[in-house]
């Protein structure tokens, strides 16, 4: 019998302790330097990938600008964690 309560089990979501494995996209995970229980903000950078990537696209003959489109394009860059409560960097995910 059912009574009418429909029990549905929550799964709690995963928080990441060892920063070295923090994906490249925001997660769960304790701040160091605040101690705060959060959610991960990322900010992208240009690294060594798209910039190598852009020599060789240039090398291979695309010059019209064409080799500038890995600059855009969010999985070539470098991925800094950050703290939303403090803004302090918790890691820094280098593609090369």
């Amino acid at each position: 019998m059912s009574y009418g309560h429909n029990y549905t089990p929550s799964i709690a979501p995963e928080v990441i302790l060892d920063i070295q494995k923090l994906p490249p996209c925001s997660a769960q995970t304790q701040c160091p330097q605040c101690r705060q229980f959060i959610t991960t903000e990322i900010v992208t950078s240009i690294g060594n990938v798209a910039c190598l990537v852009c020599i060789t696209m240039s090398i291979l003959g695309c010059v019209a600008g064409c080799c500038l489109i890995p600059f855009c394009i969010d999985n070539f860059k470098d991925v800094t964690h950050r703290c939303p409560k403090c803004q302090s960097p918790i890691i820094t995910i280098k593609k090369l």
